[in-house]
C-alpha cells in the first residue's frame, strides 16, 4: 500500500515519522510567520503618520479558487491572478507568455507546436507519455485535455487564475501540480465593447473585437467576441524558404446571460476556433556517437550510424553556421490544421439567501492534423512525417488526433445564517474519447500507430470553511477541510491500421482520495497567514508500446504537500503594497516519467513509475506603488526538485533518473512602470520595463543516464512597453512594445529521443519582436 493511501483526510495523526517531521516543521514555520509577519508589513502600515502621502490603493482581486467569489488575499492557497487589464499590461498575447509572469510556471512546446505542457512545482507532463496532466487547464470551469491544449491567443478574457500545489478537491479533474483557470468575459447589462488592431514584425496582423448587447435589460444579455491573427514564423527552413510557425488563427465566441428571476441565473458560452499554417520545427540539438558512455550507460547511436556520421558533422558545422533560427529539414516545412469547439452552460438557483444549487455542463471537441520533423536536419532518422501523403488518408501527413469530451457537475454551495460555516459539496462526471493516428518514418521504415482511448471519471466531494473565532476566542482564525473520492476507468483499443491490429482491448479501473486540511489566521484586515496540507493523485494508463500482457501499462501517481504562506494587501510607509509569500514541501510517489526507446527495432515511449520525488520551494509575488505615477513589482520562485528514490527498471536493467524535467531552480521577473508627466489634456501616457530570467532547465529526466544533451541554458529577457490611453480625451488608446529587446537566443524546450534514435531536438524561443496596437472602446 502506498503511503498516500494511508493518510487520513482530516488529520495528520497517522503519517510516517518522516512526514510527521515535515508537518511539524511546517507548523513551526506557520507559527513563526505569525510572529514575523504579525510585526511586519501590517505593523509598519499601522505606524505611518496620518500626514504621509498616500499612493493610489491596491485594487481588490476577486478569485474563484474555492468555487465562490472571494478576495485573493483571503484565500489560503498560493495563487497568481491576472485580470484582462493585467494580461494586456504584461504583454501576454498567448498561453506561452504566462510563464513569464507567473512564478514557478513552465509552459513547454514539445513534440508539436500545437501541444503545450504546463509544469508547476516539479509536476509536468511528458510528451506522448499517456499520463494525465499534472497541471489541469480549465475554460469557464470545463477541463481541457493536455493533448489538445494549444498555443492560441487569449482574447476577451475576464482573467486567468493559476492555483499551485495539489488541486484534487474542488475542481473537475485530479491535479498533482496545480490548475490554470481561464475565465472568459461574460455579458453585462450595459451596451459596450471594443475593437483593436495589432501590427508587428514577422508580418503580424491581428484584429480583435467584442460587443455586449442587453437584448432584454435585466433578463437577457449577449456578448459576441472574435479574433483573427496572421503572422509569419520566426524560423526559416532553407530547404524551401518557408517559415515554420507561420500561423493563421481565427476564433469566435458567443455568450448569453439569462436571468429570468432574481434567483435564477444561466450563462451559455459557445466558441469555435480554427488554426492553420506551418508546424513549428525543432532543430538538431545533440547527437550520440558510437561507444559513447554517459552515467555508466551505453548510448543509442542510431542517428550517427544511419547517416554514417554525417548528422554529427552537420550539427557541429552547418547548424552552428545557420544559427538557431534557420534549419534544413528533409521534408520541408510541414503544414498543420486544427479546429476546436467549446460549449458550456452554468446555471444556478438561489434556493434561499444562504443556499445555492449550481449545475455546470460542458462539451469540447478538438481535431488536429499536423506534421513534424523530429530529426531537425536533412537526414531521415525519426520523423512524424513522410513523403506523398502517407496512406492517402489525410490532406496533411502524420499526426491525426481527435478528442470528444463531455462533463457534468452538480454543486450545492451554502453558509449558515451568521456565515460562521461555509460549505460546498457536489458530484462530477466526465468522459473523454481520444483517437490517435500517427505514422512514423524510422530510418526509412514506415510504422503507424493507431489506437483509441476512452476515459470515464466520476467523483464526489465536499469542503467546509469554519470560523473558529467564537469557539477559540482567537478572532480571525478559521479552518478548511475538504475531501474527494474519485473513480476512474480507462479503455484502450488498437486500430486496424496500426502496429498492433487486432491487439487486445485493455481496461484499467482505479479509485483514490484527495484532501485538503488547513488553518487560516486573519492577523489584521490587511494580512492573512495560513497552513495547508493537501493530497491528490493522477490515474495510471497506457503508452504506445505493445498492448500484449499489459506491457504498456503504468500505475497511478500519488502526492501530498505541506504549505505555509502569508498574504498582505495594505500600505507600507503610506504606499499601496501587495506581498504574497508561500513555502512548501511536496512528496510524490510512483512518479509518472516517460522515456523514448527502441523495443524490438520499433521506436516507442515507455512511461515508468519512479518510486519517489520531493520538491521544496519558495514563491513570492509583490507590487509596491512608490507614488501615483511610479510602481514596481515582480515575482520569484526557487524550486528544488529531486528524485529521492530514483531507481527504475528499464528493459531488465536498473537505471536512475537525475534532474526533474521542466523545473528550473530559479525563476524571477521584475517590472517598473512610470506614468509620464504629460498634460492632462493629452491623456495618460506610461512606459514599462520588465525582465524575466531563469536558470538552466532540463527537458529530460535522464540527462545523466541515457539522454545527455537535453539541457536548455538559462536566459534573461528584457521587454519594453509604451501606452497612451484616452488619446486627447477620446476612447482611443495606442500602445507600442518590444519583446526580447536585447535579442537573446534561447530554447523553450525540446524532444529528448536520444534513447530511441541517438538524437535530441529543441525548439528556439522568440527572437526580438516589436509592434503597435490600436484600441477603441465604446
Amino acid at each position: 500500500m502506498h503511503l498516500i493511501s494511508r493518510l487520513p483526510s482530516t488529520c495528520l495523526s497517522n503519517v510516517s515519522k518522516k512526514s510527521a517531521w515535515r508537518a511539524g516543521t511546517s507548523l513551526v514555520a506557520f507559527a513563526a510567520s505569525l510572529l514575523l509577519f504579525g510585526n511586519g508589513p501590517a505593523a509598519l502600515a499601522q505606524t505611518q503618520s496620518a500626514s504621509a502621502s498616500k499612493a493610489d490603493e491596491m485594487s481588490e482581486i476577486i478569485v474563484t479558487a474555492r468555487r465562490r467569489e472571494e478576495s485573493l488575499e483571503k484565500v489560503p492557497v498560493a495563487e497568481v491572478v491576472l485580470s484582462n487589464d493585467a494580461l494586456v499590461d504584461a504583454g501576454v498575447k498567448d498561453e506561452r507568455d504566462l510563464m513569464f509572469v507567473v512564478p514557478g510556471l513552465q509552459i513547454k512546446v514539445a513534440q508539436t507546436g500545437n501541444q503545450l505542457n504546463f509544469a508547476l512545482r516539479g509536476q509536468t507532463l511528458d510528451a506522448v507519455s499517456g499520463s494525465p496532466p499534472g497541471v489541469n487547464v480549465y475554460i469557464d470551469g470545463i477541463a481541457l485535455n493536455g493533448n489538445v491544449e494549444s498555443a492560441h491567443g487569449l482574447y476577451d478574457m475576464a482573467g486567468v487564475e493559476v492555483l499551485k500545489g495539489p488541486q484534487g478537491t474542488l475542481f473537475g479533474r485530479n491535479a498533482t501540480g496545480g490548475s490554470v483557470l481561464y475565465n472568459t468575459a461574460l455579458p453585462t447589462d450595459s451596451f459596450g465593447g471594443n475593437v483593436s488592431a495589432n501590427f508587428g514584425n514577422y508580418n503580424l496582423k491581428e484584429v480583435e473585437a467584442a460587443v455586449t448587447v442587453p437584448v432584454l435589460p435585466g433578463k437577457l444579455d449577449v456578448r459576441a467576441a472574435g479574433i483573427y491573427t496572421d503572422y509569419d514564423g520566426f524560423m526559416t527552413n532553407i530547404q524551401d524558404g518557408k517559415h515554420p510557425g507561420t500561423t493563421e488563427y481565427e476564433s469566435g465566441r458567443f455568450s448569453v446571460l439569462f436571468t429570468p428571476t432574481d434567483d435564477i441565473k444561466s450563462t451559455t458560452v459557445f466558441q469555435y476556433s480554427k488554426e492553420q499554417g506551418l508546424e513549428y520545427m525543432s532543430e538538431l540539438y545533440a547527437v550520440a556517437s558510437p561507444g559513447q558512455i554517459n552515467g555508466g550507460q551505453a548510448l543509442n547511436a542510431t542517428g550517427y550510424l544511419v547517416t554514417g556520421g554525417a548528422i554529427l558533422n552537420y550539427l557541429n558545422t552547418t547548424q552552428k553556421q545557420l544559427g538557431i533560427y534557420k534549419i534544413d529539414t528533409l521534408y520541408g516545412s510541414e503544414p498543420n490544421a486544427n479546429h476546436s469547439l467549446f460549449i458550456q452552460n452554468t446555471s444556478s438557483y438561489d434556493i434561499t439567501q444562504n443556499l445555492q444549487i449550481k449545475n455546470i455542463i460542458g462539451y469540447t471537441n478538438a481535431v488536429t492534423l499536423e506534421g513534424a520533423n523530429n530529426t531537425g536536419a536533412p537526414f531521415n532518422v525519426l520523423n512524424l512525417v513522410h513523403p506523398a501523403d502517407c496512406c492517402g488518408k489525410h490532406g496533411i501527413d502524420s499526426f491525426h488526433f481527435n478528442q470528444d469530451n463531455w462533463s457534468e457537475e452538480l454543486q450545492f454551495l451554502g453558509a449558515t445564517s451568521n456565515n460562521e460555516l461555509k460549505y460546498i459539496f457536489g458530484a462530477y462526471a466526465a468522459n473523454t474519447y481520444e483517437y490517435y493516428d500517427y505514422p512514423v518514418d524510422f530510418a526509412g521504415t514506415i510504422l503507424n500507430y493507431e489506437y483509441m482511448t476512452n476515459d470515464l471519471t466520476k467523483g464526489l466531494y465536499a469542503q467546509t470553511t469554519y470560523d473558529l473565532s467564537r469557539l477559540t476566542g482567537i478572532q480571525g482564525l478559521s479552518t478548511t477541510e475538504g475531501f474527494r473520492y474519485t473513480w476512474e476507468s480507462l479503455d484502450q483499443s488498437q486500430g486496424k491500421n496500426g502496429l498492433f491490429p487486432g491487439g487486445p482491448n485493455e481496461r484499467s479501473s482505479e479509485a483514490d482520495k484527495s484532501w485538503t486540511v488547513g488553518l487560516e489566521y486573519q492577523l489584521t484586515p490587511e494580512e492573512m497567514v495560513y497552513f495547508a496540507n493537501r493530497g491528490s493523485w493522477r490515474a495510471g494508463g497506457y503508452d504506445d508500446q505493445s498492448p500484449y500482457n499489459n506491457f504498456n501499462f503504468f500505475g497511478p501517481e500519488q502526492t501530498y504537500d505541506f504549505e505555509v504562506g502569508s498574504k498582505f494587501s495594505g500600505e507600507i510607509f503610506g504606499h499601496a503594497t501587495r506581498v504574497n509569500l508561500a513555502l512548501y514541501d511536496q512528496i510524490t510517489h510512483n512518479v509518472q516519467k516517460n522515456i523514448y526507446l527502441t523495443v524490438g527495432g520499433v521506436p516507442s515511449s515507455s512511461t515508468l513509475n519512479v518510486p519517489e520525488q520531493e520538491t521544496r520551494g519558495i514563491e513570492i509575488d509583490a507590487e509596491y506603488h512608490i507614488n501615483k505615477w511610479l510602481r514596481v513589482g515582480g515575482n520569484g520562485a526557487y524550486t528544488l526538485a529531486i528524485f529521492t528514490k530514483p531507481e527504475v527498471t528499464l528493459l531488465g536493467s536498473v537505471t536512475s533518473l537525475t534532474d526533474v524535467a521542466d523545473t528550473p531552480k530559479w525563476q524571477a521577473s521584475f517590472f517598473v512602470k512610470a506614468q509620464l508627466p504629460t498634460p492632462e489634456l493629452w491623456g495618460p501616457m506610461s512606459v514599462k520595463v520588465d525582465t524575466y530570467t531563469q536558470t538552466d532547465d532540463y527537458f529530460s529526466s535522464f540527462y545523466f543516464a541515457q539522454v545527455p544533451g537535453s539541457k536548455a541554458e538559462g536566459y534573461t529577457l528584457l521587454n519594453l512597453h509604451y501606452d497612451w490611453e484616452g488619446i486627447l480625451g477620446s476612447n482611443a488608446s495606442l500602445g507600442a512594445y518590444v519583446r526580447n529587446a536585447l535579442g537573446r537566443q534561447y530554447f523553450l524546450g525540446g524532444l529528448a529521443t536520444m534513447a530511441t534514435d541517438g538524437i535530441n531536438t529543441a525548439i528556439p524561443g522568440s527572437p526580438r519582436t516589436f509592434g503597435v496596437n490600436l484600441n477603441y472602446t465604446f
